[in-house]
C-alpha cells in the first residue's frame, strides 16, 4: 500500500509537470501567433464544448469531471488538452 502511494504521488507530479510545459509552450504560441486572442477564445470555446460533452454522457461513459475555477481554469487556458489532463488526473489522483 505504500508503495502505490507513492507511485500516485510521482505520476501527480509527473502530470502537473506535464500541464506546466504545457502551458509555457502554449504561451509561447500564443504569443507567436499573430490574433493571440482569437486563438485562446477558439480553443477556450472547444474545450467548453468538450467539458458539456463530457457532463452530458457522464451517465453513460462515468466520466465526470467537478464544475469549479480551477477545472474551468484549465480547461479553458489548455484547450481539449487541458480537459483530457484533467480526467487522467482525476482517475491516477483520486482512485
Amino acid at each position: 500500500m505504500k508503495g502505490m502511494v507513492i507511485i500516485m504521488k510521482i505520476l501527480s507530479v509527473f502530470l502537473w509537470s506535464a500541464i506546466g510545459i504545457y502551458l509555457l509552450c502554449y504561451i509561447v504560441l500564443l504569443i507567436l501567433t499573430k490574433k493571440p486572442f482569437k486563438t485562446m477564445f477558439i480553443n477556450a470555446f472547444i474545450a467548453w464544448w468538450c467539458f458539456a460533452l463530457i457532463e452530458l454522457t457522464s451517465f453513460y461513459t462515468g466520466l465526470h469531471i467537478p464544475l469549479n475555477v480551477g477545472t474551468v481554469t484549465v480547461s479553458g487556458v489548455l484547450g481539449v488538452p487541458g480537459v483530457v489532463l484533467l480526467e487522467i488526473m482525476k482517475y491516477i489522483i483520486f482512485v
